[in-house]
């Protein structure tokens, strides 16, 4: 089964490498970003449904193909917004908290496991997942709407030409 996600997720990443590369908006990837969580959050939900193993093997193959390309999607705004000079620092402290966040789930489900069944937490963290990325879609919309209006404000080069042509006529 893990096999499967991963297989995803490499087919993702080469997938939406393609698409990644023709979005020079920012916002974009971001909100493209979100999406794709949603569809992993998406997969781990309905795999409780799932009756055999056999069915699973799909549907962790398109959960893994969200991962991969939100993956491409995530490092690209950060390579993206990041000076060069920080990137490693950037990409450390962005793997430092994937990995350290994976530990912690690692270590309540195993705890909660000696409490409860199986299938009741995977429902819980499909809904919380959609939950909190449904938290971020508003102010997202809004930073990469007021992003988008800054970047209409400021002149372009061009522009200033254009100012110093009519002033000068």
């Amino acid at each position: 089964m893990t096999g499967a996600w991963t297989l995803g997720v490499l087919c993702g990443a080469w997938i939406f490498a393609r698409v990644a590369g023709r979005l020079a908006d920012d916002g974009a990837l971001v909100q493209g970003g979100l999406l794709l969580l949603g569809g992993c959050c998406l997969a781990v939900l309905l795999s409780v449904a799932v009756p055999t193993a056999a069915l699973l093997v799909p549907l962790w193959l398109l959960g893994g193909l969200c991962n991969g390309g939100d993956n491409v999607f995530h490092n690209l705004v950060v390579a993206r917004r990041v000076p060069e000079a920080a990137r490693g620092r950037a990409f450390a402290a962005v793997g430092a908290s994937v990995q350290g966040a994976a530990m912690v789930g690692y270590l309540l489900g195993g705890l909660l496991l000696e409490l409860t069944e199986p299938r009741p937490l995977i429902v819980g963290c499909g809904v919380a997942g959609l939950l909190v990325l449904l938290g971020f879609v508003v102010p997202v919309r809004r930073a990469v709407r007021a992003e988008r209006y800054r970047v209409r404000q400021v002149p372009t080069p061009a522009d200033a030409g254009l100012a110093t042509s009519v002033t000068s006529a």
